[in-house]
């Protein structure tokens, strides 16, 4: 047995040594090792998955931020007066897995707050949650846990030499450590007008967005059982519908799915208020949502992600309970919806009317695409 004391020193010193760069590279930003210029201060997270369940584990932040990348790339959390907010949004999440992080967040965290964003496209019975979440390390003791991955893996070795990299050739930051995310979407786009259109082609001939919509019956459930849960643990939820551009929701509806939607919206009041948690709606036809396609990047990054001073408007009109600006948030109870909804109906006809000229390039544009999800002729 003498000859493998040699193989096991080897072994476990260069154990040792993958477990000490990643601890002093610390890519993922959850050690607290201390930075140096061009060495390890440029973090290079990967797989916001596997790595957001466990910053706001290390963060332990009083408000979280729950949603895809809209919620990503549009709330900041230093936009709100308190400090110590983080944004869990996550790239195409579904309800399930938004449902996943937020039991997370109640198990493994002291936060006492949740902001979620209800996108339309999260609620798709047909849509499973991405490989990412299966293996993300949530519940308690989730960093403890995650402590072997972190330090000993592969993967964290490779996001080091990553870390290393970036911080010797800096670039615009992708994540911060409260979450936040910096826009990384089209960057083929040359035009506001080409940005759009791309965001809904995506949409339109995805499988996971509007090709495939399959109902929300199951996904509606999910949320349900959601804020039940939340309700029984005392946490305070706020939700809103993100602002996405008007474009996306005209081809919604020229594609066949504005009754799902309508269902969907209905549904989603009845449930919020059952529970007590109050739901806006700033996607409706407004005054952001409805900016003409040659200045869109005034308000948004695409056809469906809006800009961060969207966000903070957001933000402003959740904490007072009133909007932050006139024609630019609406606060859905059961009551109020159906006079609501007439009047998005309403403002759908003078937005056509007024607006022509784009409407005609966004229906030409993906005109291509309608054969792919069964719609009827435009």
């Amino acid at each position: 047995m003498r000859y493998l004391r040699p193989f096991f020193l080897l072994f476990f010193g260069l154990l040792a040594l993958v477990a000490a760069v990643n601890a002093v590279m610390d890519p993922y930003d959850l050690l607290g090792t201390p930075r140096f210029a061009r060495i390890n201060d440029r973090k290079s997270v990967g797989d916001s998955r596997f790595v957001k369940p466990l910053q706001v584990s290390a963060r332990q932040p009083g408000t979280v931020f729950l949603g895809t990348s809209r919620v990503q790339w549009g709330l900041d959390p230093e936009d709100l007066p308190e400090p110590g907010a983080y944004n869990l949004g996550i790239p195409m999440a579904n309800i399930g897995e938004i449902a996943g992080y937020a039991r997370h967040v109640m198990d493994d965290t002291t936060a006492h707050r949740l902001v979620i964003g209800l996108d339309f496209t999260s609620f798709n019975d047909n849509a499973e949650p991405l490989p990412g979440f299966r293996t993300a390390i949530v519940g308690r003791h989730a960093l403890l846990r995650a402590a072997p991955d972190l330090l000993l893996s592969l993967r964290s070795l490779l996001r080091s030499r990553k870390t290393l990299s970036e911080s010797r050739n800096p670039k615009e930051f992708l994540q911060r450590a409260d979450g936040f995310g910096a826009y990384d979407g089209d960057h083929s786009a040359k035009t506001p007008e080409e940005a759009v259109i791309n965001s809904i082609r995506f949409y339109v001939a995805s499988p996971a967005f509007f090709r495939g919509y399959a109902g929300s019956n199951r996904s509606l459930a999910v949320l349900d059982a959601l804020l039940t849960e939340t309700q029984s643990r005392g946490m305070a939820v706020e939700a809103f519908i993100p602002p996405g551009h008007v474009a996306v929701m005209e081809v919604l509806r020229r594609i066949g799915l504005g009754p799902a939607y309508d269902d969907w919206q209905r549904r989603l009041v009845r449930i919020c208020a059952a529970h007590g948690v109050t739901l806006w709606d700033f996607e409706g036809y407004n005054r952001y949502t409805t900016t003409p396609l040659a200045q869109v990047y005034d308000t948004h990054f695409d056809g469906t992600h809006f800009k961060p001073n969207l966000g903070r408007l957001v933000l402003r009109s959740l904490l007072a309970g009133r909007p932050a600006e006139a024609d630019f948030g609406v606060r859905l109870t059961p009551d109020s919806l159906e006079a609501y909804l007439a009047g998005q109906r309403l403002a759908r006809d003078r937005w056509q009317a007024d607006n022509a000229g784009d409407l005609s390039r966004i229906l030409a544009a993906v005109q291509t695409e309608n054969h792919a999800v069964g719609a009827a002729t435009w």
